[in-house]
């Protein structure tokens, strides 16, 4: 492992942890967040983003992190179960609504209920995009995309009722947020399992910066433009009845924001601090720009809210040390500068899945370091695991592994975890990445391979000059397949 920066502690066994109880977890999941985006990452973006720069000069920057696909429900899907997508149901692309199955399987031992089995209070806010149970209107079964509507929507549901097999049946102990995406219908907010304000009326789909804004229902009052604040409101809400009411226990807190996804509907302001365009002009596409704005905003409020979480103004009261806060992204940005990567959303080369992933915990993790572990979001689910202290029992998160150490900082002679799998918008694209070496296995194709660490922009494909290299990684993902 390489480290830069001010900083390095710990041991090449693994991490001890000194402190009164586990940490409290945030994790803020963006959408469509490129590396590119970042002046963190790419010094050439004209994007201002304080609060970020702040959270990386205050952490952990890894350069080499990346999301199960490069697309949004199944990197979701692994964030929470630490599977990777191959082995949900869903081989191809993601949900196009909110009415479609569920993705998550019954029974599964989700990261938020390992999490809430060893003490934690659990909470998402955000967007959801792994399915939900809606009533139609029979009241006989689950309304389905696609009755009297087109495939992102439908006309049979029943509004009222309950929604099950959402959030709060995989181990979240609160949602707020929306049930599919920003881009999706119903336009209004569910909280826990029913949906705060009924839709009333059924609006055509309409185009927002060149974009679409899916038909759908659509509640009363509805303002696309006001998601970010209601979201961000929801979370400090939840931060703050928490400290109040149960103090002395520990909280994990998934927050996958809608920003900087399309449609790129930014707000003047959040919290009184502007953001309609505060984002300039990087990429011909300042709306865009302006959602990433969004984004640092947010961030900055989370991190107050840490600090003073009873709004008293009292040093004693700050939680930002027994905090563990992650900034990361679903997949790679659709547009926009990739910081030297090839391609984007929807690709396995890395512009597709090679994502920022930026993580502070004062006093345990040093200041101004980064990182070139390889890491996956999947690692999430066994890394907190580890700093809960919390056992992921046989047959869970099977592709998960612990990378704490490498959170940390420790300084280590090997690598932290095993080959990687990343997969492309489909089940039919894998690649499989051990140290410098990445592979790609498509359908019907050709294999490639790339040295990153000599060609980075995967402009070269080495497969004939390497037939070990080639076995031995066609051997590992085999492996994979086979847990």
């Amino acid at each position: 492992m390489l480290l830069s920066g001010s900083h390095s502690h710990g041991s090449a066994q693994g991490p001890t942890l000194a402190r009164r109880r586990p940490p409290n977890i945030i994790v803020l999941l963006t959408d469509d967040l490129g590396l590119g985006d970042l002046r963190a990452y790419n010094p050439a973006s004209h994007i201002p983003t304080p609060n970020i720069d702040r959270l990386a000069q205050s952490g952990i920057r890894f350069r080499d992190a990346h999301a199960p696909a490069p697309i949004c429900t199944p990197s979701r899907y692994s964030v929470l179960t630490g599977r990777y997508p191959f082995r949900s149901r869903l081989q191809a692309g993601v949900l196009y609504s909110a009415y479609d199955e569920p993705v998550l399987e019954a029974g599964l031992l989700t990261l938020p209920e390992l999490l809430r089995r060893n003490g934690y209070a659990t909470a998402a806010v955000g967007k959801w995009h792994l399915g939900n149970n809606f009533a139609n209107q029979a009241g006989d079964g689950p309304a389905r995309a696609g009755v009297g509507a087109s495939r992102f929507t439908t006309r049979d549901v029943d509004f009222s009722k309950p929604i099950t097999d959402g959030p709060l049946n995989h181990g979240f102990d609160y949602f707020f947020g929306l049930a599919s995406a920003l881009n999706h219908d119903p336009y209004t907010f569910v909280e826990n399992d029913r949906v705060t304000v009924l839709p009333d009326s059924f609006r055509p789909e309409q185009v927002v910066n060149g974009q679409p804004l899916r038909e759908g229902w659509v509640a009363p009052g509805w303002d696309d433009a006001a998601v970010g604040e209601r979201l961000l409101d929801a979370a400090l809400a939840f931060i703050r009845r928490h400290v109040q009411t149960r103090p002395d226990t520990p909280f994990f807190l998934y927050y996958p924001e809608v920003a900087p996804h399309f449609p790129h509907i930014p707000p003047r302001a959040i919290h009184g601090h502007p953001v309609k365009g505060r984002g300039g002009r990087d990429n011909d596409d300042p709306a865009r720009s302006d959602m990433i704005v969004q984004i640092d905003v947010i961030l900055g409020e989370i991190l107050k809210c840490l600090h003073d979480p009873t709004g008293s103004g009292r040093p004693g009261e700050s939680i930002a040390a027994d905090t563990l806060v992650i900034l990361t992204s679903d997949n790679g940005a659709q547009e926009g500068s990739y910081a030297r990567l090839r391609a984007g959303k929807g690709s396995v080369y890395e512009g597709g899945q090679r994502v920022p992933f930026i993580a502070r915990w004062p006093g345990k993790i040093p200041a101004g370091v980064t990182s070139d572990e390889i890491i996956g979001l999947n690692d999430m689910y066994a890394t907190f695991a580890a700093a809960a202290g919390a056992e992921v029992p046989p047959g869970a998160a099977i592709d998960s592994e612990n990378v704490l150490p490498a959170l940390l900082a420790q300084v280590r002679h090997a690598p932290v975890r095993g080959p990687l799998i990343v997969q492309g918008a489909s089940t039919e694209t894998l690649a499989v990445r051990l140290g410098r070496w990445k592979l790609i296995v498509k359908n019907d194709a050709p294999i490639e391979l790339y040295d990153l660490k000599a060609d980075l922009k995967e402009s070269v494909n080495v497969l004939r000059q390497n037939p070990e290299v080639v076995k031995r990684l066609l051997a590992a993902l085999r492996d994979v397949r086979r847990r």
